[in-house]
């Protein structure tokens, strides 16, 4: 794994769960969304946690973020929305926890 990598193996010593990849966080200036940025950036997490045998998590922060993975195979576990005006947010602030697992642990099964 290059230096620079941000992926994260997650529960190393937990025998009841498999080993994860997560992205800690990953946000586009509004300048540059919609030009296929956040996807080249997962795409290239994706690849290394294949490379490393690792399925992934990752904690999407509202639903553009989520369509994101979700166009690229993630899978949605969980989703929240919180009520966050009364800390000057707009009311609904929606969290999705998502999974993705590599196509070779699928065939396995």
């Amino acid at each position: 794994m290059p230096p620079s990598s941000n992926l994260i193996p997650l529960n190393t010593d937990n025998k009841h769960t498999n080993n994860l990849a997560g992205l800690e966080y990953l946000a586009v200036h509004p300048e540059n969304q919609g030009k296929g940025i956040a996807t080249a950036l997962v795409q290239s997490g994706m690849k290394q946690a294949e490379e490393l045998g690792l399925d992934i998590f990752v904690n999407a922060t509202g639903k553009p973020g989520m369509l994101v993975y979700k166009k690229l195979g993630f899978e949605v576990k969980k989703e929240f929305c919180f009520n966050d005006s009364d800390v000057g947010g707009t009311g609904e602030h929606w969290v999705y926890l998502m999974t993705y697992k590599q196509q070779s642990k699928i065939d396995e099964n």
